[in-house]
């Protein structure tokens, strides 16, 4: 995004160490008024003084006026107001999140605020940022009657979109969110531009199951504007980084590296630990897909590297389990924690399978009537009597040739010369 070209000058006298790994992770803000505050955060850290540099270019901002920047509790963005309190306890009536305040003059150009790190402003741990909201404020960042106008959830960058000159990302990107005590987490999914016709939106949601003995996670999606007539592939991509808008920034799927882990569906021992399989369950009354999926594969935000500050991304066509292509990347979002109830129940009338396979065999349809439903295959389709229809959901597992392929870098160890990805970044911020 070209917003941030600004930036190379402004941060190449803010960064200067040079270490084996490093800690990079950013948030690419989405509107939440008619007033349309849009432009992103690029956050570094720099360990010789413990501090961390926030550079930014923010838009629409009015003139003369001064917007906070404040880090949340929570990283819902599903509203407004569901990231939750500001972080951090109040000192001199400023809260302990307050990250830097914006003016009209300095936003648009590209500027940076270095902010000292402390309990609340970390890169790791249960106290991390990653996986926490930003929001921009209608008032400076004390005042506590200030409303949100935008807001971001903070995810884990892909180093090949730094901008920051003199920042090395060779060795391992060390920011992180960990904790046990986290149970829940959600991605609210926004429509990329490789959408060419209905957008398509929705959330997934991360809920935290145990009994004291075993633990897992139930995936739950509801998603707006897919194709209905081909299941989708559904994947954790590696970065929660949004600041390319086709969809490549987020990298490949995220997989262990040193397991040899390769591509494939559930319940595939080996396969990466993105992997989750497809989507094929579809509302053709409300034009609503939802997918349901409960695993231990993918672990825990309390597993030592997991999926908070990450993303999910929803493909154009079938995940066939191999190597073929996926289609275009048609939505993503960055994984958030929240405590938070699921933004919307999936309908219990719906029944998913074990493995979201999608064996694309033939075609399931469900109609339902009133409380009772039937369901048929391959061309036989059940109805039940009665006067209302409440809603028709099918099963589709047709699959679709393969025409594309967006597969992205998958490991936080990209290697490139610095004035290579620079001229390439230019290039494509421009489009």
């Amino acid at each position: 995004m070209k917003q941030f070209i600004a930036i190379l000058v402004l941060l190449s006298v803010a960064i200067s160490s040079v270490s084996a790994d490093y800690v990079y992770a950013n948030c690419m803000m989405v509107p939440t008024t008619p007033a349309n505050i849009t432009g992103g955060f690029q956050i570094a850290y720099t360990p010789e003084d413990q501090t961390y540099t926030f550079g930014y270019t923010i838009y629409n901002i009015p003139s003369k006026a001064s917007y906070g920047v404040v880090l949340r509790e929570l990283g819902d963005i599903t509203t407004s107001s569901s990231a939750g309190g500001i972080v951090g306890a109040m000192v001199d009536s400023c809260p302990g999140g307050q990250i830097t305040n914006l003016t009209s003059d300095l936003a648009s150009l590209g500027f940076y605020a270095v902010v000292n790190a402390s309990q609340y402003i970390v890169h790791n741990g249960p106290n991390s940022f990653v996986g926490r909201a930003l929001t921009i404020l209608d008032s400076h960042a004390c005042d506590p009657q200030a409303n949100i106008v935008a807001h971001c959830v903070i995810g884990i960058a892909n180093p090949i979109t730094t901008l920051i000159p003199k920042m090395n990302t060779t060795g391992a990107n060390l920011a992180s969110f960990k904790s046990s005590m986290t149970n829940a987490a959600v991605a609210v999914l926004y429509p990329t531009t490789a959408v060419s016709a209905v957008p398509v939106s929705g959330f997934m949601y991360f809920q935290v199951n145990t009994d004291g003995i075993t633990t897992n996670v139930t995936f739950s999606a509801a998603i707006t504007g897919l194709d209905n007539t081909t299941a989708h592939g559904v994947h954790i991509h590696a970065f929660g980084d949004l600041m390319w808008r086709n969809g490549t920034s987020v990298g490949g799927h995220w997989k262990n590296a040193a397991l040899n882990q390769t591509h494939g569906l559930p319940p595939a021992s080996n396969r990466e630990l993105g992997d989750l399989g497809n989507i094929c369950v579809f509302d053709n009354v409300n034009n609503v897909a939802y997918y349901q999926y409960t695993t231990s594969y993918s672990g825990t935000p309390g597993s030592e590297v997991n999926f908070i500050g990450r993303s999910i991304v929803v493909h154009g066509i079938r995940d066939s389990g191999n190597a073929t292509a996926l289609g275009p990347r048609l939505a993503q979002g960055v994984i958030g924690i929240t405590t938070n109830a699921i933004p919307k129940a999936l309908p219990k009338d719906i029944s998913f399978a074990t493995e979201p396979v999608c064996t694309p065999a033939g075609t399931t349809t469900t109609t339902t009537t009133g409380t009772t439903s039937t369901t048929g295959t391959t061309g036989t389709t059940g109805t039940t009597t009665g006067t209302t229809a409440a809603s028709t959901t099918t099963s589709t597992t047709t699959s679709r040739p393969t025409t594309t392929t967006t597969t992205g870098p998958n490991s936080s160890s990209i290697v490139a010369p610095a004035f290579t990805i620079v001229i390439a970044l230019i290039a494509m911020l421009l489009l």
